[in-house]
């Protein structure tokens, strides 16, 4: 079974993408409007050249398509630049978000992107944990400041979420 049978038949809760999109399947779109459909999946798991061989554009439409998944409880994104407009959008469209993880990011945007990711963060009434390792900005003059406050505040969780069964590319 691929990755994309995967989440059309609704038979994946763990999802890992690190490979590139033509690994997962013939274009981004087709896995927009699937993810968009899927009901079971738990948690998202971004890395790797999946991500990064994206445009913006499309890494935006990724994250906004996950946000029509009601189960969704934990995201992590790692090894790319995103846009943090779009990381507080998911946020706020994904009420049972429990948590969220960013490694090796590039995060992008002006001050007041970065300050209105930090309001989410606070606003978000169910997310327990939010870590973010070796994130940095793409802008020099960015501070970072509050959203390390909110990692300090938000990265207590006991245990993570649990994951039962794993697709994945890699």
């Amino acid at each position: 079974m691929t990755i994309l049978s995967g989440i059309e038949s609704n038979t994946v809760m763990n999802l890992i993408i690190k490979d590139s999109i033509d690994e997962v399947c013939s274009d981004v779109h087709t896995l927009i409007n699937a993810l968009k459909s899927n009901t079971t999946i738990i948690a998202v798991r971004f890395e790797g050249d999946f991500l990064d061989d994206l445009s913006s554009l499309q890494r935006g439409e990724v994250l906004e398509a996950i946000t029509a998944i009601e189960s969704l409880k934990t995201v992590h994104l790692g090894d790319s630049f995103i846009f943090t407009k779009d990381i507080a959008a998911m946020l706020k469209s994904v009420p049972g978000l429990l948590e969220l993880t960013m490694s090796d990011m590039v995060l992008q945007g002006i001050q007041i992107d970065f300050d209105q990711l930090e309001q989410a963060l606070h606003a978000h009434t169910g997310l327990k944990f939010f870590k973010m390792d070796n994130c940095v900005t793409s802008v020099q003059d960015i501070d970072m400041s509050n959203l390390e406050k909110s990692e300090k505040k938000l990265s207590t969780i006991s245990s993570p979420v649990a994951h039962m069964a794993a697709a994945q590319t890699a």
